[in-house]
């Protein structure tokens, strides 16, 4: 089993395929716990990465940094990442995907990581609005914010508990210089006024 609780969407055979995907230095992941922004980075790695490729095209977020535990990400059964993001990554000549698993669940290799942390009561209740608009079958949570808050620092819903998700990116970050941590708040407050 996985070492964290994962969402329905995730199965035993993607987890499989992620620790075996061959990796190298033009592959990004951009990992956080949810809610901690996630999808804000995949947009400014997208504009870089796009801007240096001379790609002009829009694309819709998840085309190029789809959700790696997501079984749909795999398409039927296959080895690789389905369509249509495999054809924006061999345009693009990156790959990039978002993730919240923990970093001794990803492929080994010479990926690079950009991890996103934020303040825990802040991505709490991010996380609660989330999860009270998903279906129960998809993980959702259909009780109140103090019910949720108590499963969220009890670690049972989908990735665990935020203090250890965050520790172990940490970790991993003292001895791996391709991880980068970037601070949600330090995001905001680099905003222009």
């Amino acid at each position: 089993g996985a070492p964290l609780p994962l969402l329905p969407m995730t199965s035993a055979l993607t987890l499989e395929r992620i620790r075996g995907m061959e990796v190298g230095p033009c592959d990004i992941f951009v990992a956080s716990f949810p809610k901690s922004g996630t999808t804000w980075m995949q947009h400014i790695v997208y504009q870089l990465v796009s801007a240096s490729a001379g790609h002009t095209g829009e694309r819709h977020i998840s085309d190029f940094a789809p959700f790696l535990e997501a079984d749909r990400t795999w398409g039927a059964g296959g080895a690789s990442v389905a369509e249509p993001a495999a054809s924006l990554h061999r345009e693009l000549g990156w790959r990039a995907y978002n993730t919240h698993l923990l970093p001794s669940m990803l492929p080994a290799g010479a990926a690079r990581v950009i991890y996103v942390a934020r303040a825990p009561a802040d991505v709490c209740t991010s996380q609660w609005h989330h999860f009270a608009h998903m279906a129960p079958d998809d993980g959702g949570f259909g009780g109140e914010l103090a019910e949720f808050v108590d499963a969220w620092l009890a670690g049972t819903l989908a990735f665990g508990a935020w203090r250890p998700h965050v520790e172990a990116w940490l970790r991993a970050a003292v001895t791996n210089d391709r991880i980068l941590v970037v601070r949600y708040e330090d995001l905001v407050h680099a905003l222009p006024e």
